[in-house]
């Protein structure tokens, strides 16, 4: 096609020698509209003086104009967005993912500049200069990535420790978000709430290790109470009979030998705790081996419910040996705990072989010591207590755990 044009423009082809490529221009229409036109032409000839014979082709570009005109207004509406986000945020482009923008966040975070780093690799190296957790940090991303585009997703966050420009470290949360060849990025800086955790990790940590030492001192000193009272019935020649008091320090002290060896001090395994009780007693109570029967389901009690529960066992079983027991037969000690889903509460039968529970000795109304003690601890419990006599005695506790 040819046509006219000012002597500005003709002026500014002569100077390419009289050759142009790709320049644009705007047009108006006949109906007022103006529009964008690419041309690529060469001048013929000057038909007059500052008049100019132009031959070539156009091509309309109104429509790529407007897209590229709406795109720059929207990254720069994005990049107003991210200057004023509370958090640090930068703005990559193209295959080679030049930085192009990073707000005044990020640089009071993490210190560095655009001057610092031009591109994404040059962050990369920054950010985490150890290049075995480097290479961890780009396997993790790489696979996140894989994900995503496989499942037509944005990007999963990443918890990432970055280092910062002063050689501080900070904890953040990266999440990206791309649009065409813009690549979005966003931190959330956790740092003090990582902090915090690790100083309660290490705060905690610190009180279990000051249980276990309380715990190995209580059993210690509950070991050497027991040998004073042994020695004590010893020189009173078998005048007084401290063995009640004797096995429920007993009771305890394993309580704490357990927590000692184990990484909880707030709970217990009750059946492990309970046969070492059984066995402590029957191997050095009894004159005869007593047949032992155990039937306890596996579970942890609270510390605070096993010390109460180790003492009513403690005090049957040294009821059984003194008063329950007979020479006529075998003696056996059956004991069994289970949970009891239907009423919510842990349920705990004793029972043994031999003479049949007195009558005389009522619940409501204790009048020995040993009864005292049982019915008190079943209450600390907020448990229940029933008493089958004859023909052998059995107890059964219901109790809430």
């Amino acid at each position: 096609m040819s046509g006219g044009v000012d002597s500005a423009v003709a002026a500014c082809l002569l100077k390419r020698d009289g050759f142009v490529e790709n320049f644009e221009y705007e047009a108006r229409q006949e109906d007022g509209s103006r529009r964008w036109f690419s041309m690529n032409a060469r001048v013929s000839r000057e038909l007059e003086p500052g008049n100019f014979m132009i031959e070539g082709f156009t091509t309309d570009i109104s429509r790529q104009k407007k897209l590229k005109e709406t795109l720059e207004e929207s990254e720069r509406r994005l990049r107003i967005i991210l200057e004023k986000l509370p958090v640090p945020a930068l703005l990559s482009s193209g295959q080679l993912e030049k930085v192009d923008f990073i707000n005044a966040k990020f640089i009071e975070v993490f210190g560095y500049t655009l001057e610092d780093m031009p591109d994404v690799h040059h962050w990369w190296r920054l950010a985490y200069p150890d290049e075995d957790y480097r290479k961890k940090v780009a396997s993790e991303w790489e696979e996140n990535l894989r994900r995503a585009r496989s499942e037509g997703r944005e990007l999963d966050p990443v918890s990432v420790q970055v280092t910062c420009k002063d050689g501080t470290e900070r904890f953040v949360v990266i999440r990206a978000y791309t649009l065409g060849e813009i690549h979005t990025v966003v931190f959330q800086d956790f740092t003090d709430k990582e902090m915090t955790r690790k100083k309660l990790e290490q705060s905690v940590a610190e009180k279990d290790s000051l249980m276990q030492e309380l715990n190995h001192r209580v059993k210690n000193n509950l070991l050497m109470i027991t040998s004073l009272l042994s020695l004590k019935e010893a020189a009173m020649g078998g005048s007084a009979d401290l063995s009640d008091v004797r096995y429920q320090i007993e009771a305890i002290r394993i309580i704490h030998d357990k927590l000692f060896h184990t990484g909880s001090v707030l709970e217990i395994e009750i059946g492990s705790y309970l046969r070492d009780l059984l066995n402590l007693i029957f191997s050095s109570f009894s004159e005869k081996k007593v047949r032992l029967r155990i039937d306890i389901e596996e579970m942890r009690i609270k510390t605070r419910t096993a010390i109460p529960l180790g003492l009513i066992v403690n005090e049957i079983a040294t009821n059984a040996v003194k008063y329950g027991f007979t020479t006529a037969e075998e003696p056996g000690f059956t004991i069994s705990l289970k949970e009891d889903p239907s009423e919510g509460r842990c349920v705990l039968i004793l029972s043994n072989t031999g003479e049949p529970f007195p009558e005389r000795v009522g619940l409501d109304n204790p009048d020995t010591l040993g009864m005292q003690l049982i019915t008190t601890l079943v209450s600390q419990l907020r448990g229940t207590l029933d008493l089958r006599r004859a023909p052998c005695p059995q107890f059964t506790i219901k109790f809430f755990e």
